[in-house]
């Protein structure tokens, strides 16, 4: 399950969606090797539909 309210930047859009938000953004740095971060993937999920 992904949420519409998370969205995937790179260096082409990173300034625009995160530096001049004008909401707080929650970043989160992965990659698809990184065993944590495939364990917290899910918990992101649910927390961008709750919210």
């Amino acid at each position: 399950m992904t949420s519409t309210n998370i969205i995937h930047v790179d260096s082409n859009n990173f300034q625009q969606e995160v530096e001049n938000s004008s909401v707080p953004v929650l970043a989160d740095f992965w990659a698809p090797w990184c065993g944590p971060c495939r364990a917290v993937a899910p918990i992101l999920d649910q927390l961008a539909v709750e919210n």
